[in-house]
């Protein structure tokens, strides 16, 4: 409600009508002043009749992006034909329903469990029964988890989830998100761990690299912190001031691990970083059973993008930042005349859940983009080709076919650093 005082004159007749239209602004701000009050109640779903419920939860709001979820939804959908689940799915405007389904799926430590499809529409009931089963999950730190229902930052999860609850609090005012996410940002900052100051993942003991875990949960406390977004802005001041001393110590970590190869002939080549380093001793080591220790390209490009970002640099993170993006951005790793691609063959889920009808091959190419291997070993920075049961094979078509189509080995990334780092640089001068 808008009032105007156009061309008021402090004449006797004006008077009245100046004073009644304060008394009546004043009377409508302390109107909206209630309102804004119990707009930010956490809202009590339970009596609403299961029409209600389900009304409000496909309700439109203003689209929060699952983007940052996807390799977990895609861990899910994996198993479907071309990827279609045989469930309904909410729209990303459907704010509600995705952001009740969160809360129903909260780990009571504040975490979450890792591969779930957050656009899959579950009924009241389904609901229910979910949250039952995390109240008898056990609380995890920085310890690694036992089971596949305690809380991880494996395929992008919980620090994901922090920002998608204060979106949902900042449109929908509805306390229980933001109380969520803050549950959720403690976790995180619980999860740091004592010594090496980085964070596990879900696959190894060991600060982790890969699915972003660090990267992810770096640009988390770091956007937090410097509330470089206004949606965490209702977040104490106490908690943003834990999530900076998290990020430096996370920083720490980042500068302390990076990875100096000594190769054959005695030179020293400053390189980037591993999927996992150990807690203790901060060396490469291993992470799944085909991912050895080694430098890892795609892992280190998305880790220093997220680097770049830091408006306020130290010395020691700028020579990181220069040093990495030298490998990375370097010739000497390119794989030259070579393409993958995608030939028939007989259709198969394998024991891991993985559907395809097809196998995927690397063939000659001289007009193909150029590729990075993923993994290059630590003495020759070599490309790397590990299969199931740590089997080291000597070239990508040598794996097995469920290894080839369901990881990346090689990707066409060598541009991926190209702008970010010519903006960066710009940046710094």
């Amino acid at each position: 409600m808008k009032f105007f005082l156009r061309g008021a004159r402090t004449t006797r007749a004006s008077v009245f009508r100046i004073a009644c239209v304060r008394a009546a602004f004043a009377g409508a701000v302390a109107g909206m002043l209630l309102s804004a009050v119990s707009c930010i109640r956490a809202i009590d779903r339970q009596k609403e009749s299961d029409e209600v419920w389900i009304q409000k939860n496909h309700a439109v709001h203003k689209a929060i992006s699952l983007d940052p979820f996807w390799d977990s939804i895609n861990a899910v959908r994996k198993q479907y034909k071309n990827k279609i689940p045989p469930y309904e799915l909410y729209e990303e405007t459907q704010v509600v329903g995705i952001a009740e389904s969160m809360l129903a799926l909260q780990n009571p430590d504040g975490g979450w469990a890792k591969n779930t499809d957050w656009a899959r529409v579950y009924s009241r009931k389904e609901l229910s029964e979910l949250h039952e089963q995390t109240l008898s999950v056990a609380p995890l730190t920085w310890q690694h988890k036992e089971n596949n229902l305690q809380s991880t930052l494996d395929n992008g999860t919980i620090y994901t989830h922090v920002t998608y609850l204060c979106k949902a609090y900042e449109q929908l005012r509805d306390r229980r998100y933001l109380e969520s996410a803050k549950k959720a940002l403690q976790w995180i900052l619980n999860a740091q761990h004592p010594v090496s100051g980085g964070w596990t993942g879900s696959d190894v003991y060991a600060i982790t690299y890969n699915d972003e875990a660090m990267g992810g949960v770096l640009e988390l406390l770091r956007a937090i912190s410097r509330e470089e977004d206004a949606c965490y802005r209702p977040l104490a001041k106490e908690l943003k001031q834990q999530a900076q001393q998290a990020y430096d110590r996370g920083i720490k970590c980042v500068l302390d691990t990076q990875i100096v190869v000594t190769k054959g002939d005695g030179t020293k080549v400053v390189t980037a970083w591993s999927q996992q380093h150990d807690h203790e001793t901060l060396k490469p080591i291993w992470a799944r059973e085909f991912e050895p220790p080694s430098v890892c390209s795609y892992e280190s490009i998305n880790l220093v993008k997220m680097l770049m970002q830091d408006k306020n640099p130290s010395p020691e993170l700028v020579a990181c930042i220069e040093s990495a993006c030298a490998w990375l951005m370097s010739d000497d790793i390119v794989i030259h005349g070579k393409k993958l691609v995608e030939v028939p063959a007989e259709p198969e889920v394998s024991k891991y859940g993985r559907y395809s009808d097809y196998e995927t091959l690397l063939v000659d190419d001289k007009d193909a983009p150029p590729l990075l291997a993923r993994m290059y070993d630590l003495e020759n920075l070599q490309p790397v080709y590990c299969d199931r049961g740590r089997v080291i094979v000597k070239s990508f078509n040598d794996l097995g076919r469920e290894r080839r189509n369901g990881y990346s080995y090689l990707g066409e990334w060598t541009t991926l650093l190209d702008k970010p780092y010519a903006e960066w640089k710009k940046s710094m001068q």
